[in-house]
């Protein structure tokens, strides 16, 4: 795709995607009713597995995360169409496909099923739900209302609801209850019709859009949350926008990357975004000023986003708020429709 100039150029009101996204707090409303209301496993397993791909796959690195601070037995994405080795009839294996289609999902189905793992299957039906209900396993049933990586919420507060019932974390559910008013506090501030109205700035998000330009962003997460919100943002304009991004994560880049960005490789042609806690202790503090300072020349610009506080998810939710409105925000200033994927179903008629 040839990059499109964006000086003078108005994101449009009224875009579908844009107002998707702008339904980010419905969405985690209506997710929350699904989660509640479905029958669940309740018996602990050994390890749980989450895996899908894609916006679908996004649901597993939630989960993770979430159970990096809580759980006491693993919890592991799989992004791919191979389950780990170990997995066998104690252990628990949750399917996220928006449309139950997805190769690689079924497969890991199929091998789950084959080595007598409990199964979860979280789609909107398809193959994977019949596959899944044949074998007398749990389906959740999430609405096909938006493409599967501006189904976030729906996708994953389900795969959370799942691993509290079986009690590997607490309170996720109750966290998530919160994530609607905070969200909507955050559009206030960052969204609003494609052409700001009179007197109206324009929200951070676009702001960072316009600041882009024609540039590819180049995101660096601080810390496991940014690390996660940089990989969403960087698939968000890969996808929404037409755009080639990159994502990283400190302190891990400070040991291999940091060295491309100190040279001449990417100046001209990348901004850095770095994606910050709202909290910083004095060494994290030291390492991402000194990372910007080494690293910064190396880049047209460098711009900072601080996310938001509260718990795992909601920084989770808030984070991947800014970025998918930055996505579709690049994609609208450059004159690219946010909606279609083109490459991704081009490949998939090749399969």
């Amino acid at each position: 795709m040839t990059a499109v100039p964006t000086e003078g150029l108005v994101a449009r009101a009224g875009d579908p995607m844009l107002d998707t996204v702008e339904d980010t707090p419905g969405q985690w409303a209506r997710a929350l009713e699904i989660a509640r209301a479905a029958t669940l496993p309740t018996r602990r397993p050994r390890a749980i597995v989450v895996a899908g791909m894609g916006g679908s796959g996004v649901a597993g690195d939630v989960a993770a995360l979430v159970a990096a601070e809580q759980a006491h037995v693993p919890v592991v994405a799989v992004h791919g169409e191979d389950l780990p080795a170990f997995v066998g009839p104690e252990d628990l294996v949750v399917l996220v496909s928006h449309s139950g289609t997805t190769g690689e999902t079924l497969a890991c189905a199929r091998q789950a099923r084959r080595r007598g793992a409990r199964m979860v299957a979280v789609t909107s039906g398809g193959p994977l739900a019949e596959l899944v209900a044949e074998a007398g396993q749990t389906v959740v049933y999430v609405p096909d209302e938006a493409p599967p990586r501006a189904s976030m919420a729906l996708l994953s507060v389900p795969v959370l609801a799942v691993l509290e019932s079986v009690g590997v974390v607490e309170a996720t559910l109750e966290e998530c209850g919160r994530v609607p008013g905070r969200l909507h506090g955050l559009l206030d501030r960052w969204a609003g019709p494609g052409a700001d109205g009179p007197g109206r700035p324009e929200g951070e998000p676009r702001r960072l859009a316009r600041a882009l330009g024609a540039r590819s962003p180049v995101f660096l997460g601080v810390g496991a949350v940014g690390a996660v919100v940089a990989t969403r943002g960087r698939n968000q304009v890969a996808e929404n926008a037409e755009r080639p991004a990159l994502a990283a994560e400190l302190p891990e880049a400070d040991h291999n990357q940091l060295v491309g960005w100190a040279g001449s490789g990417t100046r001209g042609t990348c901004d850095l975004v770095v994606l910050r806690p709202w909290h910083e202790e004095p060494a994290t503090q030291r390492r991402v000023t000194a990372t910007i300072d080494i690293a910064g020349p190396g880049f047209r610009e460098v711009h900072e986003h601080r996310l938001v506080a509260g718990g795992v998810v909601e920084q989770l939710a808030a984070g991947f708020l800014f970025v998918d409105l930055l996505s579709v925000h690049v994609a609208l200033l450059s004159g690219v429709d946010p909606t279609p994927i083109e490459a991704i179903e081009e490949l998939k008629r090749r399969l």
